[in-house]
C-alpha cells in the first residue's frame, strides 16, 4: 500500500468562468478504503486555463510571461489602463521594464528633434495601504548607462553609471501625479526605466508615464497591451504575467477556506495539489464549492478535468520507506514520520543489524533512522514503536557490495515547487517507487511555479537525503525572469552525498542551435536576466550578449573564425564563459573533449535522440585523456520518440539504462518522465501506465545496481582519434562549428565519422527525432561485433594511447610535431595505427585541407613514408595519391595505377598502416580501403581477446569486457532489438579457447564470469557471481542474491545448467576436472 493513498472523485469535466464555481460531491461511504478521519488529506485537481492548447508547451506558454497585460486595470484616472501592482510581503518582485536606447527615437525610426532641453519624466500615481519593508522598494527607477569605450551602447547588463529613484507615495492616497528630471544627453548610451515594487504589502497604480524634453516628444510607451506587431510599444513584465495562475476559493462543507493558487504548468493537464486543513471533510456525505477568484485584468476560465483525493494515515510514528537491500559493513537510513512534538520511538532490529535502542523525534515531520548492517544474509527487520502503535520494515537481505559509484536516479523535481511539505512528498513518491539511489534537482519556473529560493527547504531535504545515503545532484536553470534566482546555493546543498551543480545542453546553445541572434524581447530579456541575478555560484542562462553593427548575438560572436583553430577556440571561449566555473555539464553532441579545455570537470552525455554507443565513446575517450575518473549520462526519454505508452518505447528506455551500465557510466539520470510525461501534448501523470511502466523498468535497474557491484576495468581494445579542432557533433550534419558559408558546410571530414559503423553498423549519426517511432531499427542502439571502442582525442598523453591495442584516425585533424612524437611512441610500444595523408595536414583552413592544396607534414619517422608531391588520378573519380619513398621497414601491400596505395610501417613492437591517398576516408575513393583497415582491426581484437574470453556475434548483441585485478574477466552483454518480436539473439561465447553458442535474451542483462577457462553465466536481475576460485582441483563460485538462480556453467566444451536456491550468499563447488 503506497504511503498516502489516492481515490478519485466523481466529476465530469466542467469550466470554471472567473467569478463561477462548480459543485464537487461525494460519499466517502461510496468510495472504497477512504477514511478521511485522523488523516492527512490533499485535493488533487488536473485541469488547464482556457488558454488554446498550442500555447501548452515549454516553447509556448512561457513568452507570455513578459507580458504586462494581466497586471492591467481600467480603475484609472483617466488613460485607458492603470498598471496595478500588489504584493502582500513576497520576497519576489514585480517590476515593468522599459529599455531607450540614446539618442532616443519615435516609434524606433525617427529621432527625437534636438534642441528640446532637459527631459522629465511624470506619471499619475494611486495607492491602497502601500508599506514597505526594511529593503523594499516602490519606485520608478532610471538606470543611467553612459557612453563607455570598449562597450556597445546597447548593452545594459551592467551596473549603470547612474541610478535616479523616484519613490511612489506610501500608504493609501487619491490619484496624484509625481515627476522629477532625467538626465539624458550627449553622454547617454541607454537607459532603463523600471516601475518596480519590492518587498512591500499593498496595491499601486500607475498610469501615463511621459518622458519628455521641451518640445513635447515623450519616448515612453503607454501603459496597455502587449503589441504583437511593433515591440516598441511593449513594457517588459517580471512577475505580472497572471495568466498561468487561477486564483481557487474552497468552501468544504459550509467552511470557506483561505484562497489556493492553481499554477499552469507549459503543458496540458497541469496537477495541483491542494492541502485540506484537518476537519473540514468528513466521514460520509461531503460538498466542496469550486469558485475561480481570479480577479487579474481578463482572467480567464479554469477548466477541471479530474479531482482526486491523496490520503495520508495518521499514526504516532509511520514507517515510510526502508531500502530493499543493504550493503554489508554499511549504514544506511530508514524514513519515518511523526505527527506530534517530541515523539519517542523505541526501535529493535533483527540480528545482523545495528541502530540506536530509542530514537526521539522531537518536531513532527520526516526522520531518518541511521541502521548499520552486519555480514551478508537473507531478510531482516526493523521494528518501530510509539505510544502502543507498531510498524515493521522489511529489509529483503543484506548484499556484499563494494562501492563501484554507480548512481541512477531521475529529475523529476523539475515539477515540484519549492515547498517543504510537496518536497517531501515528492521524495516518498520517488523512494518507495525505487527510483533512485540519487536525485537530480532542477528548479525552472514553466514546471514548478517557483519564483524565489526556499534556503529551509534545501537545507532541509539536502540533510535528508545524507541520512538517507542518496547523492543529489543541482542542475542550475533560469530560462525566465520569473524563478531567475530561485536556485539553491552551494551552501544550501552541502553534504557529503552532493554532486555539485551542473549545467545541461549549452553544445546546443553554442553549436546545433545554429547561430542565435537575438530578437528584441530576447536581447532584453538576457540584459535583464544578467543584471536581476544574484547568485554566488552559478552563472547567467546565456552568456553575455555580443553585439555587432546590425545584430545582437546571445551565443555566438559575430567575428567569423577564420579557420578550424579559432572556431575550436571560440567554442572553448564561449563555452568557458557560459560554464563560468559550473564543473559538470551533460549534452548530446560529441564535443566533450571542447568542454574539458573549458574547465569542466565531470562530462556527461545526453541521450535517447541520437545514437548511445557512439556518443558515449566520445565520452569516455575525452573523460581518459583528460583524466576524468567518472562521467555521467542524461536520459531523455520523453522527448526523443512517441508514443509514450508501448512496449518498445518501455524497451528502449530499458536498453538506455543498460547501455550506459554496459558502458561504464557512473552517473545514470533520467531527464524526468517517471512522474510526468509532456511531450506532445501528452496528458500522463505519475498515476498513468505510461509513467508506472517507465518507473518499474527504473526500479528493477535501480534494484540491480544496488545488489551487484560492476568491478574491474573496462576493456576498451580499439581507439577512433579524434582530431585537433575537429567540429564534428553526432547530433547534427549541418555545417561544422555552426558557421555560415560555403566552407563551413558538412563534408568529407565529418562524414568519415560514418566509418564508425564498422564497430557500431546499427548508428545513425545525427539526431534522432521519431514522432511517432515505428517498430524497426532507428540507429539508437548497436551490435558490437569487435567489442566497445573509443573515440579518443589527438592530444591524448601516449600513456593514455598506450591503453589500446590499435587506433584510427577519421575526420578532421591539424597535425602538429607533438602529435607524431607521442604516436610514434605509442607504435614502438606495441600499438597498431591506421592513417592516411588527410591526418597529417597542418592546414587549419578547410579551403586547404578539403578542396585546395594541403599541407602535410613530414612525419616520415612514424609512417615510414617521405612525400614528393600528389599525382592526379590516372581515371576521372579515382584517388589522388602520393609520390612517395619508402623507409627501409615499409612496404607496400596495395597499389593503385603503379603507387602506393596501401603502406605497411614496422615501428619497434608496433606497426603503422597508412593510406597514401589525399582524400577523407568517406570519398568514395578511399573509403572501402578505410573501411577494411578497420575491420581488420577488428578482427585482430577479437582474436587477441578470445583466450581471455571473448562474446561474438553477427546479431543484435552488444557486449562489454570488464578486466578484474584478480585476473577473473566479467563480459555483460544485453539484445538491441527492442523493435521486432524475436526475444533472443544468437552469440559465441569464447571461453579457454573453447566456443559455446549462447543466447542473449531481451529484456535482460546477462553476466558471464570468467575464470581459468571455465565461465559461468547469469542472466537474472537478483544473483550475482560474487567471486571464482580455483583450489584443489575444485572449482568454487560464490553467489548471493534471492530465490531460485538458474546459471549455467561452460566449461570442457560442455554447458551445464545449475540451479540454485539463494537467502543470501551460497557457495557452489564443482570438481575442476573438467577444465
Amino acid at each position: 500500500m503506497p504511503f498516502m493513498e489516492r481515490f478519485e472523485l466523481p466529476l465530469e469535466r466542467q469550466i470554471i468562468k472567473a467569478g463561477g464555481s462548480i459543485p464537487l460531491k461525494f460519499d466517502t461511504r461510496q468510495i472504497s478504503g477512504l477514511q478521511v478521519k485522523n488523516a492527512r488529506v490533499k485535493l488533487r485537481l488536473r485541469g488547464d486555463v482556457q488558454l488554446h492548447p498550442s500555447w501548452m508547451y515549454e516553447g509556448g506558454l512561457p513568452f507570455l510571461y513578459r507580458d504586462i497585460d494581466d497586471a492591467l486595470t481600467a480603475e484609472t484616472h483617466h488613460s485607458r489602463f492603470a498598471l496595478e501592482l500588489s504584493a502582500r510581503g513576497e520576497s519576489w518582485p514585480r517590476r515593468a521594464h522599459y529599455k531607450i536606447q540614446c539618442p532616443p527615437k519615435i516609434n524606433t525610426q525617427y529621432p527625437v528633434p534636438q534642441g528640446g532641453g532637459p527631459w522629465r519624466f511624470s506619471c499619475w500615481v494611486w495607492t491602497e495601504g502601500l508599506r514597505l519593508a526594511e529593503d523594499g522598494r516602490a519606485a520608478v527607477i532610471f538606470s543611467h548607462f553612459w557612453k563607455k569605450e570598449g562597450v556597445d551602447p546597447r548593452d545594459i547588463s551592467g551596473e549603470p553609471e547612474e541610478t535616479v529613484v523616484l519613490p511612489l507615495p506610501e500608504g493609501t492616497g487619491g490619484w496624484q501625479r509625481i515627476a522629477c528630471d532625467v538626465p539624458l544627453g550627449d553622454r547617454s548610451a541607454a537607459m532603463l526605466v523600471t516601475i518596480a515594487l519590492e518587498h512591500a504589502w499593498g496595491t499601486v497604480r500607475l498610469e501615463d508615464p511621459v518622458l519628455e524634453n521641451g518640445l513635447g516628444f515623450n519616448i515612453l510607451p503607454p501603459i496597455d497591451r502587449a503589441n504583437r506587431f511593433l515591440e516598441c510599444f511593449n513594457w517588459y513584465g517580471e512577475n505580472l504575467s497572471r495568466k498561468e495562475w487561477t486564483t481557487l476559493r474552497l468552501t468544504v462543507n459550509g467552511t470557506e477556506l483561505p484562497e489556493y493558487s492553481l499554477f499552469q504548468r507549459c503543458y496540458r493537464g497541469s496537477e495541483n495539489e491542494l492541502e485540506l486543513p484537518d476537519g473540514v471533510l468528513r466521514d460520509g456525505e461531503n460538498r466542496i464549492e469550486l469558485c475561480n477568484a481570479s480577479r487579474w485584468n481578463d482572467p480567464l476560465p479554469y477548466r477541471v478535468e479530474k479531482a482526486e483525493l491523496l490520503v495520508e494515515r495518521r499514526a504516532p510514528v509511520r514507517l515510510v520507506w526502508c531500502p530493499g537491500t543493504a550493503a554489508a559493513g554499511r549504514t544506511f537510513g530508514v524514513l519515518l514520520k511523526t505527527y506530534a512534538p517530541e515523539v519517542r520511538v523505541a526501535v529493535s532490529v533483527s540480528p545482523g543489524l545495528e541502530a540506536p535502542a530509542e530514537l526521539t523525534c522531537r518536531e513532527p515531520g520526516l526522520h531518518v533512522l541511521r541502521v548499520r548492517a552486519g555480514a551478508p544474509g537473507g531478510e531482516r527487520r526493523i521494528v518501530l514503536r510509539a505510544e502502543g502503535h507498531r510498524e515493521t520494515a522489511v529489509l529483503d537481505r543484506v548484499v556484499e557490495k563494494d562501492d563501484d559509484g554507480v548512481l541512477a536516479g531521475s529529475g523529476d523535481a523539475i515539477y515540484i515547487p519549492q515547498e517543504t511539505g510537496e518536497m517531501e512528498d515528492f521524495l516518498i513518491w520517488y523512494l518507495e517507487n525505487g527510483l533512485g539511489n540519487m536525485l537530480t534537482f532542477r528548479p525552472v519556473y514553466r514546471w514548478s511555479g517557483t519564483r524565489e529560493c526556499n534556503e529551509a527547504m534545501w537545507r532541509h531535504m539536502a540533510a535528508l537525503c545524507e541520512g538517507l545515503g542518496l547523492r543529489w545532484c543541482h542542475m542550475i536553470d533560469g530560462r525566465e525572469l520569473p524563478g531567475v534566482n530561485a536556485n539553491p546555493t552551494k551552501a544550501m546543498l552541502a553534504g557529503e552525498g552532493f554532486l555539485g551543480n551542473q549545467a545541461h545542453e549549452r553544445d546546443g546553445a553554442l553549436y546545433y542551435w545554429l547561430q542565435r541572434k537575438g530578437h528584441a524581447s530576447d536581447i532584453l530579456f538576457e540584459e535583464l536576466s544578467h543584471r536581476i541575478l544574484r547568485h554566488p555560484d552559478i552563472p547567467a542562462y546565456h552568456p553575455a550578449a555580443i553585439y555587432d553593427e546590425e545584430n545582437v548575438y546571445l551565443c555566438f560572436s559575430p567575428a567569423a573564425p577564420g579557420d578550424m583553430r579559432e572556431a575550436a577556440a571560440q567554442f572553448v571561449n564561449r563555452a568557458r564563459s557560459i560554464l563560468h566555473g559550473v564543473k559538470r555539464h551533460t549534452g548530446p553532441s560529441v564535443l566533450f573533449k571542447y568542454f574539458f579545455q573549458a574547465g569542466l570537470e565531470v562530462g556527461g552525455a545526453e541521450l535517447m535522440y541520437g545514437p548511445l554507443e557512439v556518443v558515449l565513446a566520445a565520452l569516455r575517450g575525452a573523460s581518459a585523456a583528460y583524466g576524468r575518473e567518472k562521467f555521467a549520462a542524461h536520459l531523455a526519454v520523453q522527448w526523443g520518440t512517441t508514443p509514450h505508452d508501448t512496449p518498445e518505447r518501455y524497451r528502449r528506455y530499458q536498453l538506455a539504462l543498460l547501455v550506459c551500465y554496459l558502458n561504464g557510466v557512473h552517473h545514470i539520470n533520467t531527464e524526468e518522465g517517471l512522474y510526468r510525461m509532456e511531450e506532445f501534448f501528452a496528458v500522463l501523470d505519475r498515476f498513468s501506465l505510461p509513467c508506472r511502466e517507465h518507473g518499474a523498468v527504473e526500479r528493477q535497474f535501480v534494484r540491480f545496481i544496488n545488489t551487484h557491484t560492476r568491478r574491474g576495468t573496462l576493456h576498451r581494445g580499439i581507439a577512433l582519434v579524434h582530431g585537433a579542432y575537429d567540429g564534428w557533433a553526432c547530433f547534427c550534419r549541418r555545417n561544422v562549428w555552426a558557421q555560415e558559408g560555403a566552407a563551413w558546410r558538412f563534408d568529407v571530414p565529418e562524414e568519415s565519422w560514418d566509418l564508425i559503423r564498422v564497430f557500431y553498423p546499427d548508428s545513425v549519426l545525427d539526431a534522432i527525432y521519431r514522432h511517432p517511432c515505428p517498430a524497426q531499427p532507428q540507429g539508437y542502439y548497436s551490435r558490437t561485433p569487435y567489442g566497445l571502442v573509443d573515440i579518443l582525442p589527438v592530444e591524448a598523453d601516449a600513456a593514455v594511447m598506450k591503453q589500446y591495442g590499435a587506433m584510427a584516425f577519421l575526420g578532421w585533424n591539424t597535425a602538429d610535431e607533438g602529435q607524431t612524437v607521442r604516436l610514434t611512441e605509442y607504435v614502438r610500444a606495441g600499438g597498431v595505427l591506421v592513417l592516411g595523408w588527410p591526418h597529417l595536414f597542418a592546414d587549419t583552413r578547410r579551403e586547404d585541407a578539403v578542396w585546395g592544396t594541403p599541407h602535410p607534414l613530414d612525419a616520415s619517422g612514424l609512417t615510414g613514408v617521405k612525400l614528393h608531391g600528389f599525382r592526379q588520378a590516372a581515371a576521372p573519380g579515382g584517388p589522388t595519391l602520393g609520390r612517395v619513398t619508402l623507409g627501409e621497414n615499409a612496404r607496400v601491400l596495395r597499389e593503385k595505377d603503379g603507387l602506393p596505395l596501401v603502406i605497411e610501417n614496422r615501428l619497434g613492437e608496433g606497426t603503422v598502416y597508412f593510406v597514401n591517398a589525399r582524400e577523407y576516408p568517406a570519398s568514395a575513393d578511399v573509403r572501402g580501403v578505410y573501411e577494411e583497415l578497420l575491420q581488420m582491426l577488428g578482427e585482430r581484437e577479437a582474436r587477441l581477446q578470445r583466450e581471455k574470453g571473448w562474446l561474438s556475434s553477427g546479431d543484435t548483441v552488444e557486449a562489454a569486457v570488464y578486466d578484474q585485478a584478480d585476473g577473473r574477466r566479467v563480459i555483460y552483454a544485453v539484445n538491441t532489438d527492442w523493435y521486432s518480436q524475436k526475444e533472443t539473439a544468437q552469440g559465441v561465447l569464447c571461453a579457454g579457447g573453447v566456443e559455446y553458442p549462447v543466447e542473449i535474451r531481451r529484456g535482460q542483462i546477462h553476466r558471464f564470469d570468467i575464470c581459468g577457462g571455465v565461465a559461468v553465466e547469469s542472466s537474472g536481475w537478483d544473483e550475482e557471481v560474487v567471486s571464482m576460485e580455483r583450489t584443489e582441483g575444485r572449482m568454487t563460485v560464490v553467489l548471493q542474491g534471492s530465490g531460485e538462480a538458474v546459471l549455467k556453467l561452460y566449461r570442457g566444451g560442455t554447458a551445464e545448467e545449475l540451479r540454485v536456491c539463494l537467502d543470501g550468499v551460497a557457495r557452489v563447488t564443482r570438481p575442476d576436472r573438467f577444465v
